[in-house]
């Protein structure tokens, strides 16, 4: 290339490489502004659409994204042991079938996440373990949100032996108050269950988790829901809130391992397709 079809390299009177002839020079100098003047223009763009950068120049918009919405959610709190305390004393989600063993591994969870999500946050890094751990905090956070507003405490659900409230005589709890997504089925006032069921805001997979009370692991169910085993995703996603059953989408793993259990699970199926469709992605009933 002859070199007086190469642009000027710089605007700096400083700068001044008319007297440079080696072509090979003129190339690497040429690259050079090239890259200088892209760089540029990203950063002109970035700062056009609010992108703020760390020190080192990696975009920190995604994570500050995150870490205000999760500061302007009243659920959104600092640390473990807040995030615990949904009302005057602890919430926590088990299986009936085996509780007391399984307290401390729920318990423990919620607080590594909070820290594992918040620190995440405050390094600027949006990885997909962190999201996997947002997943995980957010399906948590929404069931003890749902137990706070059924009333059922961390005591009540540490009894293997306990009732469902609208099992009791004269609840003290009145399910008109209730999101109709949380208010009792016929099957739920009719049949005796352990309150670990009550929390879903799904009248039909509530229905179904009662009908085959005894033929499922109910620890397992629970440990694929909340993705429990070390690097396994939840088998819920949360997008909105917890008591609205269109904002939840449960995931092709839960749904190809659980099928036969959430097959007539209506609403789950239909909030699930939606999301998905909103991705592009197929519907999830025809799953083998």
């Amino acid at each position: 290339m002859d070199s007086k079809h190469l642009r000027p390299l710089s605007t700096d009177p400083d700068d001044d490489w008319s007297d440079i002839t080696d072509m090979s020079q003129r190339r690497r100098l040429q690259n050079r502004v090239n890259q200088q003047a892209s760089r540029q223009r990203k950063l002109q763009h970035e700062a056009a659409v609010g992108i703020k950068r760390r020190a080192r120049g990696r975009p920190r918009a995604a994570c500050q994204t995150i870490k205000t919405r999760l500061s302007d959610q009243p659920s959104a709190t600092p640390n473990g042991s807040q995030l615990m305390m949904h009302s005057s004393s602890y919430h926590n989600v088990r299986s009936g079938a085996s509780l007391n063993r399984e307290s401390a591994k729920y318990h423990n969870l919620l607080g590594d996440l909070a820290a594992t999500v918040h620190q995440g946050l405050e390094h600027g890094d949006p990885a997909s373990d962190l999201l996997l751990s947002l997943t995980k905090m957010n399906v948590l956070r929404a069931i003890m949100s749902n137990m706070s507003a059924l009333g059922i405490s961390f005591d009540i659900i540490r009894d293997d032996h306990a009732v469902s409230c609208f099992n009791i005589p004269e609840p003290s709890l009145g399910s008109q108050n209730l999101p109709i997504s949380l208010q009792p089925t016929q099957l739920q006032t009719s049949v005796a269950h352990h309150p670990w069921t009550d929390p879903f805001p799904f009248p039909s997979l509530r229905d179904a988790l009662i009908q085959h009370n005894g033929e499922f692991d109910e620890t397992e169910f629970c440990n694929d829901v909340f993705g429990v085993n070390g690097t396994e995703p939840v088998g819920l996603i949360i997008w909105t809130e917890p008591w609205d059953p269109n904002g939840w989408e449960m995931t092709e793993v839960l749904a190809r391992k659980w099928k036969w259990l959430l097959q007539g699970c209506v609403e789950l199926q239909a909030s699930t397709t939606y999301w998905r469709s909103l991705r592009g992605e197929h519907t999830l009933l025809d799953i083998d």
